[in-house]
């Protein structure tokens, strides 16, 4: 013990004998500020059901989207069958075909089973009687669709509205696309299979902020496989972006290209194999861009929409590749009790000049008129020209009358040289005015 002590005593002796400069200095460093926790994620506050419960207020937040370009002319009622979207979600159908088959007067032609090439025949007039408008651009006949335009390969899950004005000779088709007016997004995801292989998936996704600005895009894809040991199937994917900037509900701009890549195998009568439907493939593209004016936040008074479109169709097969330009505008004037809509339309091929005068009148709630003047110049120096008048009454308990009148004279397809020019009054005859394709 006395042995441990003394060996202290030596140690303490020792150091305190060692000069001064021998010692290692002393620094005062800066205490540590960082946050022990600054490079790790920080941790979510919010609990699922506070997510659910903004997402339901975002939901009641409404943002107006661009109002629609055409079709606001005043019309007595019955004059358009209209096809909202729970509609068309709800409805026993496949494809744009099926869902228009339930207009009466409309017989569907189709080749193959769903996904397969579809015309549509009005009243027996042929498909090229019946016209289709997407998104207010007039659709044209591009590829393998020589004469007639295929609905087919046009989701139903990109439209938001279908509208179908019909006449004693032609029916006319207004496709809208989704309008997302609410500050919450949207989604929707679909999936289907059936006989034959047949898949059909789709998914879309679309929002809007509170500065004006909008996207929606979607996807949609198509397959149906040939008869066990036998021909035809086809397949089609495709999708669909658009974009839009209103910052007023006075003024905005909106571009939207959807692109649609069709296969379809060549389809034989299985007894005498007569070639029921060729082999086809190609890929479609349809593009436009519009401007958008008003003069008052309320849908009356007067409006200018400007539009550019084009279409191109590209394949290794006749016809190969080709692309149509169209350029327009529409002007509308729509008061209380009437209205007037103007538009114009130049088209690179085949129609150069589509001209339409749209006119209403509605004195009393009851009783409402409506005039359509249409003129158009075609290749070869052919003119189509008729007049639409349409009277409708509004009886009590909903019921109502009306009644349509049309007479003038029309070119069916303008694409062809021999061109079957069908009269108003239900008098047809042919004439050839030009050579080609």
């Amino acid at each position: 013990m006395r042995a441990r002590i003394a060996a202290l005593l030596i140690g303490a002796l020792a150091m305190a004998i060692v000069p001064a400069g021998a010692q290692e200095p002393v620094i005062n460093r800066p205490p540590d500020t960082l946050k022990t926790d600054s490079l790790r994620a920080r941790r979510d506050t919010l609990s699922p059901t506070e997510r659910l419960l903004q997402a339901q207020k975002n939901v009641r937040v409404q943002i107006e989207p661009l109002p629609t370009a055409c079709g606001m002319s005043l019309q007595p009622a019955g004059a358009r069958i209209v096809l909202t979207r729970d509609s068309i979600d709800w409805a026993p159908a496949l494809d744009l075909g099926e869902l228009l088959s339930r207009v009466p007067g409309v017989t569907l032609e189709r080749g193959d089973w769903f996904g397969g090439p579809v015309q549509l025949n009005y009243l027996g007039h042929g498909a090229a009687s019946v016209e289709y408008v997407l998104d207010c651009v007039p659709q044209v006949a591009i590829g393998a669709d020589s004469v007639a335009y295929d609905p087919v390969p046009l989701p139903l899950g990109y439209l938001d509205r279908v509208e179908v004005e019909t006449t004693a000779s032609s029916m006319r088709v207004f496709l809208f696309t989704r309008r997302h007016d609410r500050k919450a997004p949207r989604t929707k995801i679909g999936t289907g299979q059936g006989d034959r292989g047949a898949a059909h998936y789709f998914g879309s996704f679309e929002q809007r902020g509170m500065t004006g600005v909008g996207v929606s895009v979607a996807a949609d894809y198509l397959a149906l496989n040939r008869v066990p040991g036998g021909t035809g199937g086809q397949n089609i994917p495709g999708g669909w972006i658009q974009l839009g900037y209103a910052p007023t509900s006075r003024f905005g701009v909106q571009g939207q290209v959807i692109i649609r890549s069709i296969t379809r195998n060549l389809l034989l009568d299985e007894l005498t194999n007569d070639t029921l439907s060729r082999e086809m493939k190609g890929n479609r593209s349809d593009a436009q861009l519009r401007v958008s004016w008003r003069s008052r936040a309320d849908l009356l008074g007067s409006s200018l929409n400007l539009f550019g479109a084009r279409t191109s169709w590209s394949s290794d097969s006749a016809p190969g590749h080709e692309a149509i330009a169209q350029f327009g505008g529409i002007y509308s004037l729509r008061h209380p009790t009437w209205s007037a809509e103007l538009a114009a339309w130049h088209s690179s091929r085949w129609t150069p000049l589509d001209s339409r005068l749209d006119l209403g009148w509605s004195p009393t709630p009851w009783i409402t008129g409506s005039v359509q003047l249409v003129a158009q110049r075609h290749d070869g120096d052919r003119r189509s020209q008729w007049a639409t008048g349409r009277v409708g009454i509004t009886l009590p308990l909903g019921f109502h009358v009306g009644g349509v009148v049309s007479d003038g004279h029309r070119a069916q397809a303008p694409e062809l040289a021999a061109v079957r020019v069908l009269a108003m009054n239900g008098r047809e005859d042919y004439h050839c005015d030009r050579k080609g394709y």
